[in-house]
């Protein structure tokens, strides 16, 4: 139990610190440690699996979308080798979303990584997921961010053609509109494998 006075709450390879006045009323913690084969299909799905692996377990922060009045600082131990570098580790904060979806932001830069020591620190303002990832390969993290909150829509599509010469088989796409935004599409609009030009 955290009050208005702080307090830390560990647990394996975990450590929450929680500073005076984070929380006005005594909050009861708990942090659950998940088994990364859990989310193996965050990687997966996403075509990830030769670019990306976990770097620890998965932290669930209970009560999930606790909000702290002032950041909270989880220290966490990573698995890291000697050739990696900070610029490898990545760490996401997941917050759950309708249908069971999880948004991931990108947190890495409010961390702080200590790779003698083998940990990690970063300050959050509110209670979720979070996740290290460590890149196998050198892959944007705006890219990664993107590629893991890629999710399917539907959209309707309006399409208008201009009727072209008579000696021409086909009409003359004159203008294409999308009821929906697309930024969370993995490709830039020119890109083929986009959805508006598909």
């Amino acid at each position: 139990v955290v009050t208005s006075n702080g307090g830390v709450v560990s647990v394996k390879g975990v450590k929450l610190i929680c500073p005076p006045g984070a929380v006005d009323d005594p909050v009861a913690i708990k942090l659950i440690l998940e088994e990364t084969n859990k989310y193996c299909g965050l990687i997966l799905n996403h075509g990830l699996e030769n670019e990306l692996k976990f770097g620890a377990p998965i932290i669930n922060c209970q009560p999930n979308g606790q909000m702290f009045k002032k950041h909270v600082k989880f220290v966490v131990a990573v698995d890291s080798e000697k050739e990696n570098s900070i610029e490898a580790f990545l760490v996401l904060h997941g917050t759950p979303t309708e249908g069971g979806k999880i948004y991931w932001e990108d947190v890495t830069r409010n961390s702080k990584f200590d790779l003698e020591n083998k940990e990690f620190s970063v300050k959050i303002d509110h209670f979720s997921l979070i996740a290290v990832l460590v890149r196998l390969a050198w892959v944007q993290t705006k890219e990664i961010a993107t590629r893991l909150n890629l999710i399917s829509f539907k959209y309707m599509l309006s399409v208008l053609f201009k009727s072209s010469r008579p000696n021409l088989p086909f009409d003359e796409l004159a203008f294409v509109f999308m009821s929906r935004d697309i930024y969370r599409e993995q490709f830039y609009r020119e890109h083929d494998d986009c959805a508006l030009m598909k």
